[in-house]
């Protein structure tokens, strides 16, 4: 398995295994009580301010280099959050538009936004930040969390900004410019989601940028868990290994799986401030990102009140583009730009897409898809309103056959002993999984008596709304949601035999449980709504 290098700490603390776990937890347990009584909380009025060090030109353009053309200044404050020196640099002052820009993880901190500034600023009064932990600002204790640097940022915007403020966040700073803009929606204009990252649940989060690689077969990385299509490196394999790599990908994502579902380690650096200022603090980029995949936009994505344009790399290894499908199906205003062939960056590796998106989201609200012949995409709720009546009667089934792609509106989908299975724009009553590998992306299921049996199979489903008697009935079954909505009259979810649910962006409305649902379940013999019930 392979962990990208900003994560890596993170994918290493969740794929422990169990025992290892259970060994970690003793001796920081024992560490921390042998070291609390010797410690004392430092005074505010002790904290070390940095001294400023040289910074980079480049956020300044070609021309920054004649002192006499002063493009830029920057300047330090003190933010009352976690009361440390915090780095603000601001260009284009002359415009009355501002454009507040958040870095993600890694120390380059705003520097990430270099290639874009410099046009930017000819538009737009730019003002970039290293939030505190990162770049040139200071490294403060306490818990870098999306929450708090919401915070963190409306002190910025007061400090900084003109009347009107757009927010742009990438990746980690994604999540910090969404949680933003639920906290203070009066507080800018317009969000823009640049590759955000942390939005679903962390086991799946992680279970994506922790997939096999094949770089020694001369391809890239798939970008979807599971299942391959025409577009990924399975299908450059002779048909006969193309499901032997599905297997192994499955196989990974079940290690994965099972470590993330053991939170004994997590729980207990979560609930012990002591304990995080000791053990995670020191470490920004783990602070941050433990931090981030603890936090659930559910509530906020479907109920935002900003208007927002997600941008994102198609070829993201990452933030999976899955997230920025369920923003587009989710956000009640939304428009997406995918750039074909960038990646978590797009910002620098493919900046004149990434600008020329920019520019067309603040005037159009239409999505778009950038390639060669800017081909749009289907809404969700474009899907949705075509489907609505259609009279289903036709029955779809798969019988032993791999590398299979279906989509219609069928009365019941059987699928037995399938493997790499793409279920897509599909409408049924019933679906009926046996002993297969599947994903499923625009799914509506409407009226049925049971919504989803699956016994035995590995179940990805990206998008979805399913009204019936009863929900999905699993037996030793594993099943990974991402924006789903889930309506039934009996139970949502029940698993017979053991099963895994992860459940990201999600709702469900049943008689026993009613609201949003995120984070991963194991159940036996009962349903995943006494399971949160007893949260």
């Amino acid at each position: 398995m392979r962990c990208n290098h900003l994560v890596l700490p993170t994918c290493l603390l969740f794929i422990l295994p169990s025992f290892a776990i259970a060994s970690w937890f003793e001796e920081a347990k024992v560490n921390v009580q042998a070291l609390a009584s010797g410690l004392m909380t430092p005074d505010s009025n002790e904290i070390e301010i940095a001294k400023a060090q040289p910074f980079p030109t480049q956020m300044l353009g070609q021309s920054a280099a004649n002192k006499d053309n002063v493009q830029g200044r920057y300047s330090y404050f003190i933010e009352s959050i976690f009361h440390s020196q915090m780095l603000v640099f601001e260009t284009g002052l002359a415009h009355p538009q501002s454009l507040l820009l958040v870095h993600g993880l890694g120390q380059l901190g705003m520097q990430d936004w270099q290639d874009v500034v410099p046009e930017l600023a000819k538009h737009y009064h730019i003002i970039a930040i290293d939030l505190p932990g990162f770049g040139l600002s200071g490294i403060p204790d306490g818990r870098y969390s999306p929450t708090h640097y919401a915070q963190v940022l409306d002190e910025v915007i007061a400090r900084y900004a003109k009347d009107s403020v757009i927010v742009m966040g990438h990746s980690m700073g994604g999540a910090v410019s969404l949680r933003f803009a639920a906290m203070y929606p009066n507080k800018l204009e317009r969000l823009i989601l640049v590759d955000a990252a942390g939005i679903l649940e962390k086991t799946a989060f992680i279970k994506h940028i922790s997939g096999l690689s094949i770089d020694d077969m001369g391809q890239n990385e798939v970008s979807e868990p599971s299942v391959a299509t025409e577009n990924t490196p399975s299908f450059a394999l002779p048909e006969v290994l193309q499901t032997k790599w599905v297997q192994m990908k499955d196989l990974s994502g079940s290690l994965i799986e099972m470590g993330s579902l053991n939170v004994r380690a997590t729980d207990f650096l979560q609930h012990s401030d002591l304990s995080w200022d000791l053990l995670v603090a020191p470490t920004p980029n783990l602070n941050a990102a433990l931090s981030l995949v603890e936090e659930d936009f559910s509530e906020e994505i479907s109920q935002l009140k900003v208007p927002t344009h997600v941008i994102w790399g198609a070829e993201d290894q990452v933030a999976p583009l899955r997230t920025a499908k369920v923003l587009r199906a989710r956000l009640p205003d939304v428009s997406v730009q995918i750039i074909d062939h960038a990646g978590h960056v797009p910002m620098k590796s493919h900046t004149d897409a990434f600008l020329s998106g920019f520019e067309a989201a603040l005037s159009d609200s239409t999505d778009f898809h950038i390639t060669e012949t800017h081909v749009a995409e289907k809404r969700w709720d474009q899907f949705n309103a075509n489907t609505a009546s259609i009279d289903h009667s036709a029955i779809l089934v798969c019988d032993h056959e791999n590398n299979k792609s279906y989509s219609g509106h069928f009365k019941t989908v059987n699928i037995n002993a399938c493997s790499n299975i793409q279920l897509k724009n599909m409408t049924t009553d019933t679906l009926i999984i046996t002993d297969s590998l599947v994903a499923i992306e625009n799914l509506m299921i409407h009226g049925s008596e049971l919504a989803l049996k699956a016994t035995e199979s590995v179940i990805t489903i990206t998008n979805a709304n399913i009204h019936a008697d009863k929900g999905l009935l699993l037996s030793g079954s594993r099943l990974d949601l991402a924006g789903v909505s889930i309506n039934a009259q009996g139970f949502a979810i029940k698993a017979e035999v053991h099963s895994q649910v992860l459940m990201s962006v999600s709702d469900i409305k049943s008689v026993h449980y009613q609201g949003w649902a995120q984070g991963g379940f194991e159940l036996e013999g009962q349903t995943l709504s006494s399971v949160l019930l007893a949260r």
